[in-house]
């Protein structure tokens, strides 16, 4: 079979788990995970940073070391290996169906669907020829923004309070998903109002 040339990639999982990364960092970052789903998922430090220099302490901090020496990203590889064991079982399905060695070109295309679940909340798209649309859920901001908003609006709330408040909810507000980051902070801010001292959510 030959090599998979993509992985699946969770774009709000990123943006939340590089939230404390400079722009830089981000970018060497990716370039990283591209490297190593390119060598099997695993790649000396050395050779790494021939391509993206010196590793800092936030992107150490996502990558792990084997018994080699060589580093890799354990998200990464279980991904790698759930789009690649999705891929061989249908394969085999086909080979049962038709009782011998298939290729079948269209398996790419269901590769995508193997971990549909997965976030599903987070991002939903939205059918323009459709009356109904579903709803398109935020993708989490990063703490400067929620920063930059607070100080613009003037309020009393407390902007990383309020970040770490609903990224430990996963982004609900009770049970139900958020929808619009600024609006969950302006209800802060109201509450701030009413009580007169900084609220702490709920």
């Amino acid at each position: 079979m030959a090599k998979d040339p993509a992985f699946l990639f969770y774009t709000a999982d990123f943006l939340t788990g590089v939230v404390f990364m400079t722009d830089e960092e981000v970018g060497k970052y990716i370039k990283i995970l591209c490297l190593l789903h390119q060598h099997n998922g695993r790649l000396e430090k050395h050779k790494i940073e021939k391509v993206v220099g010196k590793l800092s302490e936030s992107i150490l901090e996502k990558l792990d070391s084997d018994s080699n020496g060589c580093l890799f990203n354990k998200r990464l590889l279980l991904e790698t290996k759930k789009r690649r064991d999705y891929c061989e079982s249908r394969r085999k399905n086909i080979q049962k169906r038709y009782k011998k060695p298939t290729y079948v070109e269209h398996m790419n295309k269901h590769m995508e669907n193997e971990n549909e679940n997965i976030n599903k909340d987070i991002n939903k798209d939205i059918d323009l020829n459709s009356k109904k649309k579903s709803k398109v859920y935020i993708i989490p901001p990063v703490i400067e923004d929620v920063i930059s908003y607070c100080q613009e609006r003037k309020n009393n709330v407390n902007a990383e309070a309020w970040y770490n408040h609903y990224m430990a909810k996963g982004w609900f507000i009770g049970k139900t998903k958020m929808v619009d980051w600024k609006a969950a902070v302006r209800t802060w801010e109201d509450k701030n109002v009413k009580s007169k001292e900084p609220y702490e959510g709920v």
